[in-house]
């Protein structure tokens, strides 16, 4: 059965996601496909081989990954929490879909469903249908008879292996898609290709700066064009080569390089004066000039970390107090570059404030 919601077909775009994704290794994504009439269920199925590469588990989370199954079929639950009907609609699927005609020559193992909850279910629900923790993070098994080769994937509890980015970004928890984000920045968001690229940024914009809750539609088409036009809002998502292609940071740097050249040439005419006219000026303005780029280049790179910082703090642990905020901003460069890896470290803000605390006491 659909999850229904007036603004946001949640299930639509994970499965935009998963075939932008996937469709560049050989692998088939599906969803809203004929069983028994339409219904919202995505299934991924490998098109050529007999088993998953190396290459295209990189892309599956874990439950996935190691599944024998050509044919995986998702039940996607982002809105609604696990109940009774999402066990049954599961059950459901995975028998409908190995009656049909073309798979009913199929070897039971080369199909299987998951229950994938973007929730955290309740330990009642686990225990009254038999899951269990496996020995990877976030994926259960269950005992009961029409379940156990069901497995359920909560995605807020995936481990943050590159592997589980992906799935883990549409977990419900804001901690969980910072860490998938900051997996995500760290593996190298250049290596996203098109149409991927601009989704998962309009996705994170969606998420972290206008919430889920909208009264627009939203499809994966317009998250696309949303992810379009914010490449300056999504700093913890960037890397060093990503924020200096940002126009507003290459226009700190331009700033930078006309003020370090009008510097240059200031400091480069009175040393020259002092070491002599011709030879002075000539050495005097190239150093002045190097200065100033350098400078200038600092500058851009700093205003840019600090607002990313400012910005970040909150999101990761709700509150930012002004004293901190007055406190970050005295950072130097290399020390905010610190305070971007240790916010995403730490387990409390005392933690990161102390740490602040102590670098101005160094410095």
């Amino acid at each position: 059965m659909a999850e229904t919601s007036p603004q946001i077909k949640w299930h639509a775009i994970f499965a935009a996601m998963l075939r932008e994704l996937l469709t560049q290794v050989q692998v088939q994504v599906l969803d809203e496909f004929t069983v028994t009439g339409e219904i919202d269920i995505i299934l991924i199925q490998l098109l050529e081989g007999e088993q998953w590469s190396e290459e295209q588990r990189q892309y599956l989370p874990d439950g996935l990954r190691d599944s024998p199954a050509t044919h995986l079929l998702l039940e996607f639950k982002y809105t609604q929490s696990l109940e009774e009907a999402s066990f049954r609609q599961a059950i459901a699927y995975d028998t409908l879909y190995r009656q049909q005609q073309p798979h009913r020559d199929l070897p039971p193992e080369a199909i299987q469903t998951f229950i994938i909850s973007a929730k955290t279910a309740q330990a009642e629900t686990l225990a009254k249908f038999g899951y269990q923790p496996t020995d990877q993070a976030g994926v259960y098994v269950s005992q009961e008879l029409f379940l156990r080769n069901i497995p359920l994937l909560l995605l807020n509890e995936l481990s943050n292996e590159q592997y589980n980015a992906f799935f883990k970004l549409f977990g419900s928890r804001q901690r969980a898609k910072l860490a998938a984000m900051e997996t995500l920045r760290a593996w190298g968001l250049r290596q996203l290709k098109g149409k991927l690229f601009w989704l998962i940024k309009g996705l994170l914009n969606l998420w972290l700066q206008k919430g889920d809750e909208l009264m627009e539609a939203i499809t994966a088409e317009t998250l696309i064009e949303d992810g379009k036009h914010i490449m300056e809002w999504l700093g913890p998502l960037l890397t060093k080569e990503d924020i200096s292609q940002l126009p507003s940071v290459q226009e700190l740097y331009r700033q930078g390089k006309e003020e370090g050249l009008e510097k240059g040439i200031e400091q480069g005419i009175e040393q020259g004066i002092e070491q002599g006219i011709e030879k002075g000026i000539e050495q005097g303005i190239e150093k002045g000039i190097e200065q100033g780029i350098e400078k200038g280049l600092e500058q851009g790179e700093h205003q840019t970390l600090l607002a990313v910082l400012l910005r970040t703090l909150p999101r990761l642990f709700e509150e930012l107090k002004p004293e901190l905020a007055a406190q970050i901003k005295q950072l130097t460069l290399p020390q905010l570059r610190q305070a971007m890896d240790l916010a995403f470290e730490v387990h409390h803000l005392s933690e990161f404030e102390a740490q602040v605390t102590a670098w101005l006491t160094v410095s």
